[in-house]
């Protein structure tokens, strides 16, 4: 919270963008749906302000609303989200953008369920396509999760271990223990 004082009396527009952004992406993996929200909503106000960058926005407005969907404040549109993640033209925020969406769809009801799948295996492709490897061992961790919530136990096995394997070559020690403990878990 320091540093965000600091960028705001530097008036480093860029650097503040981004701070609040990342913050608001670790609060969001905390599962601190309530801040994330919040954070997001300064990324997004000052991308406003400043036309910094349309995919950082778009991204922005993507993770505000799933964040206010997975605290169960309100539901999103997937044609609006779908139409900002039409407009992300950074590889780097592809892949994640397309597995909240997964993320989103897979919490909302137990109606998107295939849905939710859908755009995990999205993520996974996307994911693998770019080289985004971290991206990539959360993709098949919320798959998964998917799998669990499908009965399928051995599903959820295999991609947990995908998963693990993953994290492990990117050196996620603490992602590889939170999926362990998941994997053992599993019956």
């Amino acid at each position: 919270m320091t540093a965000l004082a600091f960028f705001d009396r530097s008036r480093n527009l860029t650097w503040e963008i981004q701070a609040f952004f990342f913050l608001s992406n670790t609060y969001f993996e905390m599962g601190e749906y309530e801040r994330a929200e919040e954070y997001y909503e300064r990324t997004g106000s000052l991308l406003e302000d400043s036309q910094f960058s349309h995919s950082f926005l778009n991204a922005s407005k993507i993770y505000l609303a799933i964040s206010r969907t997975l605290s169960g404040n309100r539901k999103f549109n997937l044609n609006d989200l779908t139409d900002n993640f039409q407009k992300i033209k950074h590889r780097i925020m592809e892949g994640s953008v397309v597995r909240y969406i997964g993320m989103a769809l897979l919490h909302i009801d137990d109606q998107h369920v295939g849905e939710a799948e859908d755009w995990i295996k999205k993520a996974i492709k996307v994911n693998g396509t770019n080289d985004m490897r971290w991206s990539l061992g959360r993709d098949y961790a919320l798959y998964a999760e998917l799998y669990r919530r499908k009965g399928a136990q051995s599903g959820a096995k295999e991609n947990l271990i995908k998963a693990i394997d993953i994290l492990r070559e990117c050196g996620a020690d603490g992602w590889v223990e939170k999926y362990e403990k998941e994997l053992a878990s599993v019956s």
